[in-house]
C-alpha cells in the first residue's frame, strides 16, 4: 500500500513461463500502432519538415534530412515497448527516447532503456 489513502501503488500480473508467448519480432503492434522493428523517421509538421536526430550529448534535435543517416531513424521495440534509435547506442544496445525529469520536462534524450516507463 502507498500513501495515507491506502491505495495500491503498483499492480502486478502473474505470467507463468510455460504459458508465456515469445515476443513478436515482425508485424504490427495493435495496442501502440507501430510496425515492430521497422525503421521510420519522426518528421516535424512545421515549416522545413525536419527530422528528430540524436545530437550532441544524446539530446534530440530537429535537423535537415540526410540520406542514410541512421541517427535519424527509429524503430519500435516490442519487448520493451519503447521507441529506439536504429543507429545510436552503446555496446549494450540501442538507446530509447526518454523524457527528462520523469516526463515533466520539455527536454528529450536518447538513453539506455530502463523500466520506468513500461
Amino acid at each position: 500500500m502507498w500513501g495515507s489513502n491506502r491505495s495500491p501503488a503498483q499492480k502486478w500480473k502473474i505470467l507463468y513461463a510455460d504459458e508465456a508467448q515469445k515476443f513478436k519480432t515482425k508485424g504490427k503492434n495493435v495496442d501502440h500502432g507501430f510496425d515492430i522493428n521497422r525503421p521510420f523517421h519522426l518528421v516535424s509538421t512545421m515549416g522545413w519538415k525536419r527530422l528528430v536526430t540524436v545530437g550532441q550529448g544524446n539530446y534530440l534535435k530537429l535537423r535537415k534530412y540526410k540520406k542514410g543517416e541512421t541517427k535519424q531513424q527509429w524503430q519500435f521495440d516490442q519487448a520493451s515497448k519503447t521507441i529506439k534509435s536504429v543507429g545510436f547506442g552503446d555496446r549494450n544496445g540501442k538507446f530509447s527516447i526518454s523524457i527528462l525529469s520523469n516526463g515533466r520536462s520539455a527536454r528529450v534524450r536518447a538513453e539506455a532503456t530502463n523500466s520506468r516507463w513500461f
